[in-house]
């Protein structure tokens, strides 16, 4: 199995940014536990960040969406897995739903402090509320 994983930086009024260190998004927690199962982890956010370490917190805008979104269908994954470590821009998230178009999991990272239990409900609300998506 071939899972995408992906996560979205602080959007840009967030002040939170201001103050606290921005978790790397290659650093999940998900995927060493993925591929200790075997799981083969596609994280396009690891490319974009050795050309742009600004990057490295996590999808920021449109253009950081459409790299992800092309090397994930070019990846042919299985699965995608949205790992929410903190409040992001909810259509950034459905849209990568929406165009990768395969079944989705929103990961709620609570580590060292990270508010992902909210960001994930606020997450799957808006797809909830988003007619085309069906993953």
């Amino acid at each position: 199995m071939r899972a995408g994983l992906v996560t979205f930086d602080f959007p840009p009024q967030y002040r939170r940014a201001d103050v606290a260190q921005r978790p790397p998004a290659v650093g999940s927690p998900l995927v060493q536990q993925l591929q200790a199962r075997g799981v083969e982890v596609l994280a396009p956010l690891a490319d974009l960040a050795t050309h742009d370490p600004k990057a490295a917190g996590g999808i920021r805008d449109g253009k950081d969406l459409a790299l992800c979104v092309e090397a994930l269908k070019s990846g042919r994954i299985d699965c995608l897995l949205i790992d929410a470590f903190h409040w992001c821009r909810l259509a950034l998230v459905a849209q990568v739903v929406n165009e990768v178009d395969v079944p989705t999991a929103v990961y709620a990272n609570t580590g060292e402090g990270w508010n992902g239990v909210p960001t994930a409900t606020a997450i799957c609300g808006s797809l909830r509320e988003t007619p085309r998506t069906r993953n």
